[in-house]
């Protein structure tokens, strides 16, 4: 983290971006990121920090992101950029985490996180009724998440499987579909 945080310092500028989500065991974690032009002219973009938190709100959320860029050194004065998803919690106008930012560095301008816009562009097409086609893939993509994670023998026979016919790789494991994750 102090080598990510030296270079960052160096190019004097960069962008934060954050991201919560509950892990398996339902603790709340918020992955916190910076993105910076390093001397090349090329786009870095690094974790600074993977935080459990029990609030969501704008104002713990702002103040875990500016206690994360405390504990690497980096200035909160010298952000230009934030990034964030859609939830009220960060983009909202009056209690966010982005205008709580800006209070406190009127330069950090907030732009919605581009992936998260593609990912809700991709769950409309996806959901959109009048294709049969890739409504019914996801649906069996779930049925037989559903049915193999459902058993531990048929997980197991899965596990097996894959070892059989595929050796030298690892085994695969399915994960459920989701609204907001890849």
């Amino acid at each position: 983290k102090l080598e990510i945080a030296k270079r960052v310092k160096a190019a004097g500028i960069f962008s934060v971006l954050m991201d919560e989500t509950t892990d398996v065991s339902h603790k709340e974690q918020v992955a916190v990121f910076v993105r910076f032009v390093n001397d090349v002219g090329r786009v870095n973009e690094h974790l600074i920090g993977v935080v459990d938190t029990a609030a969501t709100t704008g104002k713990a959320l702002a103040d875990l992101l500016v206690d994360c860029l405390q504990k690497v050194d980096l200035s909160i004065a010298n952000v230009v950029g934030q990034g964030y998803d859609g939830g009220s919690n960060m983009r909202g106008a009056s209690k966010g985490v982005q205008v709580r930012i800006k209070q406190l560095n009127p330069k950090a301008l907030f732009v919605h996180c581009y992936a998260h816009s593609l990912n809700r562009a991709l769950v409309n097409a996806a959901c959109d009724t009048t294709n049969v086609d890739v409504r019914n893939f996801f649906g069996l993509v779930e049925l037989i998440f559903t049915f193999v994670e459902g058993s531990a023998a048929r997980h197991a026979y899965f596990v097996e499987q894959q070892k059989k016919y595929v050796p030298s790789s690892e085994p695969l494991h399915l994960k459920g579909l989701s609204e907001t994750r890849w």
